[in-house]
């Protein structure tokens, strides 16, 4: 998971960050700044919402029940395994050589 959210990051701050030819080569974030200077929002007034009176339905689908699982490893084994495999550690095979090592250890700690 450190490894996806660092990649999340840096593909965000590119995004937000990269210039736009038809914009005067502008980045996002600029754009987003030049339009709260130029057309403020004030005297913003949201009121309260009563949900039971909004029409909003809930189909029950809206939500992810994900149910607990134990871990085979011991607290002991996990702190084994953070300190031998680190998940941002550079890779050539965007990640899979990490995985790998990490799956082969459980197996030798777990049989």
């Amino acid at each position: 998971m450190p490894r996806l959210q660092d990649d999340l990051d840096t593909f965000r701050s590119g995004w937000a960050n990269h210039p736009i030819r038809t914009e005067g080569h502008m980045t996002p974030n600029q754009l987003w700044e030049l339009g709260r200077i130029h057309h403020p929002i004030t005297g913003v007034d949201i009121p309260q919402i009563e949900w039971e009176n909004s029409g909003f339905a809930p189909d029950g689908h809206s939500s992810v029940i994900v149910p607990d699982t134990e871990s085979p490893l011991t607290d002991g084994q996990m702190a084994a395994l953070r300190e031998a495999v680190d998940p941002r550690a550079a890779s050539q095979s965007f990640g899979c050589d990490i995985y790998i090592a990490a799956v082969q250890f459980c197996e030798h700690v777990l049989i």
